[in-house]
């Protein structure tokens, strides 16, 4: 096959560990990826409300239509932010009751994580059991404010939020537990992006804590598949790094069985720790 060159073979026990440490490379990769999801499910719902808000600023029009058109859409947007926060979350418990063999802590790291960001935000505490709200009884948001005014200077101010109904969401559901009296304490109307930002904040501090943890995981992975890497271009600058099965090559020829490196992986796992480190210093 041209243009491949060996640099050295390697037996059936390292070819083993390779293996696994792709694995687990792929499984860090999958989680930050649900993480990258759930922020592009806050940003669009975000924008969406900000956007309907421009339009009655500069129109100062709201009717049924307009009405039932921004709560639909902002309803089946926050439904797939919560749905792609909770995915993101039953992954993490899945691995880390997976990984939670001889005496490991990642279990109870999750566990405590977790805990203390539902223990010290009603907001967070507030949308994540929205979630349950949505699965068992529908539409979480219920209603469009729209108010045309004059400020104290005389300015013109046109002003629309959205909110959730706090009777309604009492009434329909019997499950909020020990937030129950907290949501009975707040206005009737609650604006949606007081808790909703307050909530995505919380959820990337308990994503800083859950990748700290995934980092400790991979660290092993990282350096010896870095370490093939530098082999690999020690001897050959530039090269991209393959690991090939040449026993499973016919006579004739046909695909090469080869495993490359995940180096763009890899490098990503840098950029994340980087990220985290400078988040931790500030």
């Amino acid at each position: 096959h041209t243009g491949i060159q060996g640099i050295r073979r390697i037996d059936n026990s390292e070819f083993l560990r390779f293996e696994a440490a792709v694995g687990q490379i792929a499984d860090f990769t999958i989680h930050h990826a649900l993480l990258e999801i759930c922020e592009a499910n806050f940003s669009e719902l975000m924008l969406c409300y900000e956007n309907a808000q421009e339009r009655f600023r500069n129109t100062h029009q709201i009717d049924e239509t307009i009405n039932d058109e921004i709560l639909n859409e902002i309803n089946r947007l926050l439904i797939n932010y919560l749905s792609s926060f909770r995915t993101m979350i039953d992954h993490y418990q899945t691995r880390c009751t997976r990984l939670d063999r001889g005496g490991s802590q990642y279990l109870g790291t999750f566990k405590v994580s977790t805990a203390n960001i539902y223990d010290a935000s009603f907001s967070y505490r507030f949308i994540y059991q929205l979630r349950n709200y949505v699965q068992h009884c529908g539409l979480p948001v219920g209603c469009v404010g729209a108010e045309v005014y004059k400020n104290e200077a005389g300015d013109t101010v046109a002003q629309l939020s959205v909110y959730f109904d706090r009777d309604s969401l009492l009434t329909r559901f019997n499950k909020w537990g020990k937030i129950k009296n907290e949501l009975e304490a707040q206005p009737a109307r609650i604006e949606i992006s007081v808790h909703l930002v307050e909530f995505h904040q919380r959820v990337l501090e308990l994503y800083r804590a859950l990748v700290q943890m995934e980092l400790d995981i991979v660290n092993g992975a990282r350096l010896y598949l870095s370490g093939l890497v530098s082999e690999v271009h020690s001897q050959l600058p530039g090269a991209r790094p393959l690991i090939v099965d040449f026993s499973q090559v016919s006579a004739a020829g046909g695909n090469l069985p080869a495993r490359v490196i995940p180096i763009k992986e890899l490098a990503r796992i840098q950029e994340v720790e980087k990220t985290i480190n400078s988040n931790h210093g500030e």
